[in-house]
């Protein structure tokens, strides 16, 4: 499995874990060979979708600099559109 939350987050498994949410970084390090190029690494791994979902809203509020309800109830909105339409890609 390899479905796209968001623009930085995606959703893959493995054989041990059902739901692995990974973020996405680009390699900054002029030195390295790797320069330039798109990364994932596992942030969190969880045993249903309820969970998924929960830690994704965690993720993007804690990142945002929110301050007042009202936005963070938009951005909440807005994440949980943006999920929903990656996962209709998903599924056509």
């Amino acid at each position: 499995m390899d479905i796209r939350l968001t623009e930085d987050y995606r959703l893959t498994n493995d054989s041990h874990n059902p739901f692995i949410i990974q973020k996405r970084n680009v390699v900054q390090d002029k030195e390295s060979e790797n320069y330039g190029k798109e990364t994932w690494h596992s942030v969190s791994w969880h045993g249903n979708l309820d969970q998924v979902a929960s830690k994704m809203i965690d993720l993007k509020v804690t990142q945002s600099k929110v301050t007042e309800l009202s936005t963070l109830h938009k951005l909440i909105e807005n994440l949980k559109e943006e999920i929903a339409e990656n996962l209709k890609e998903v599924i056509k």
